[in-house]
């Protein structure tokens, strides 16, 4: 009983816990230690604004959530810019078409730019050196209601409006690391 209590009550933490591990890959895609390709760090990118989007399901509808949290939610996805803009790409993601734009607007990757790192040869020793593998570090540029946006910022700012909700609802003190 004690265990499905518990179990009950993190219902929204679970998609917490989901979105805070997409914004740790989104933050690792700043430096792109791994070397992914820019379709693999986008679609990571999107992942997260998905996820974010989602949190905003999952607190609505735990019945473990006050009805003031419940609303607040809503209207901060509504009105604050950046939660709208991720709103209006998790939304073009997930649909084919979108017939309304009225609430969160038409949000859609518009410029993409690559910055490549090559090894450097360093020669002068016995043996020539290279300094490190070749990486590429992506940027990608989004537009939303004529505003641009640079992705990795917004998902940023996104994060952390989402997590002082969260705070200041109290709905991380169950929260599991």
């Amino acid at each position: 009983m004690l265990l499905s209590t518990i179990y009950k009550m993190l219902d929204y933490l679970e998609q917490w816990n989901r979105l805070e591990r997409y914004y740790k890959k989104v933050l690792d895609l700043e430096l792109n230690e791994q070397n992914l390709s820019s379709d693999e760090c986008l679609e990571e990118m999107y992942l997260f604004f998905e996820n974010c989007f989602k949190l905003r399901d999952w607190v609505r509808n735990s019945e473990y959530v006050g009805k003031k949290a419940k609303t607040e939610i809503t209207e901060l996805f509504e009105n604050d810019k950046n939660l709208s803009v991720c709103a209006g790409l998790a939304n073009r993601r997930k649909h084919l078409r979108i017939d309304s734009r009225k609430r969160y607007g038409d949000s859609s990757v518009v410029s993409h730019s690559v910055t490549v790192m090559v090894p450097v040869l360093r020669i002068g020793s016995s043996r020539p050196q290279t300094s490190s593998i070749t990486k590429a570090k992506y940027n990608w540029g989004l537009k939303s209601g004529g505003e641009k946006f640079e992705l990795i910022r917004l998902a940023k700012l996104c994060m952390e409006e989402i997590k002082t909700f969260m705070s200041d609802h109290n709905l991380l003190s169950q929260a599991t690391k």
